[in-house]
């Protein structure tokens, strides 16, 4: 599953570690086409671009020197290619030309359309980006409002890019968080502190899963069962774990029953096929 190509993953950072597997291409904003078209308007355009350019090209070559996995050789090998191959990073330019009416607005907005640019060039398969603003342990509602506007936004701008790109149906976007926050505040700052129910967000274009809740809390925010056949709530159902998640996000995406699953089991003993 493009494992093989130059930017299999893009990531704007965060906890982007998949294990040795795929090699995260960290950057942000128009950085990948700031390689591939030096006429993009800039102040340092001319000298200071190329000192970046040359810095990262010293850095990735270092990196790749302490593989030692031969896969990630491979790939780091094609990422170094792909930013030292002009032809590579041409695509993203010819993509960037096609769709003028596809503007940057320099914002976080721009990590997502390169990203998506890449996967349409077919220089990428996977991306990720981390927003930011929820670990509210004071302030908790004056920050969280931001922050779920922000995320609200970026969501809506990859639908609609990804839907003017013509691969909106090519695109399942996953949204989760690793906690939330407490059903109570903090006695002294308003805030809330973490708590271990959380939730994801999956959507794709006509999916028959669409429209669909699973699972569910008391007003305590206290987890409630599922039956596994039918999603009901079910007091002799299954809680419902992130590994069920996840199990079911590798076998919807068609990457089960191969080595690297193998060598990362979730060691899930009742799936639930919620995305079909």
């Amino acid at each position: 599953h493009g494992i093989d190509l130059p930017l299999a993953h893009i990531s704007t950072g965060g906890f982007s570690d998949s294990g040795g597997i795929l090699t995260p291409v960290v950057t942000k904003g128009r950085s990948l086409l700031r390689y591939a078209n030096q006429n993009i308007q800039r102040f340092d355009k001319t000298l200071f671009n190329g000192v970046l350019f040359l810095h990262g090209k010293t850095a990735l070559s270092r990196v790749n020197d302490r593989q030692n996995i031969p896969t990630n050789v491979k790939q780091y090998g094609s990422y170094l290619d792909s930013i030292t191959n002009s032809a590579e990073l041409e695509k993203l330019v010819q993509i960037q030309n096609a769709y003028p009416s596809i503007k940057f607005e320099g914002n976080g907005n721009d990590s997502i359309l390169v990203a998506l640019m890449a996967y349409k060039a077919g220089l990428s398969l996977s991306a990720d980006f981390s927003f930011g603003g929820f670990d509210t342990h004071d302030k908790n509602d004056e920050e969280q409002a931001p922050a779920l506007a922000d995320l609200t936004s970026g969501i809506n701008y990859a639908v609609d890019t990804a839907g003017k790109l013509g691969i909106a149906d090519k695109v399942t976007i996953i949204v989760g968080s690793d906690f939330s926050r407490t059903p109570w505040y903090n006695s002294s700052d308003d805030g809330k502190d973490h708590w271990s129910i959380g939730s994801y967000l999956i959507i794709e274009e006509n999916a028959q899963f669409g429209n669909a809740v699973i699972g569910a809390t008391t007003a305590d925010q206290v987890q409630l069962k599922v039956n596994p056949s039918n999603f009901s709530l079910d007091d002799q159902g299954l809680q419902l774990l992130p590994q069920h998640v996840h199990q079911e996000f590798r076998r919807h995406l068609g990457i089960t029953g191969n080595k690297f699953d193998a060598l990362f089991p979730l060691n899930v003993r009742d799936e639930i096929n919620f995305l079909t």
